[in-house]
């Protein structure tokens, strides 16, 4: 089973080029869970022109 911690940074650039999906299928057996927190965060850096914290 592979399991992973992150933060919100590959997160963001996942979400950036459309490619969420690809988590789930790497991490079929445990799913994946992001907490309100980093969700919120993920979604408010989303947008245009925004730069990923480093």
């Amino acid at each position: 089973m592979a399991e992973a911690i992150s933060n919100t940074s590959p997160l963001l650039y996942l979400y950036r080029i459309g490619a969420m999906d690809w988590l789930a299928e790497i991490f079929t057996d445990a799913g994946m869970w992001l907490s309100g927190e980093i969700r919120l965060r993920i979604l408010s850096l989303a947008g245009e022109g925004d730069e990923p914290p480093r």
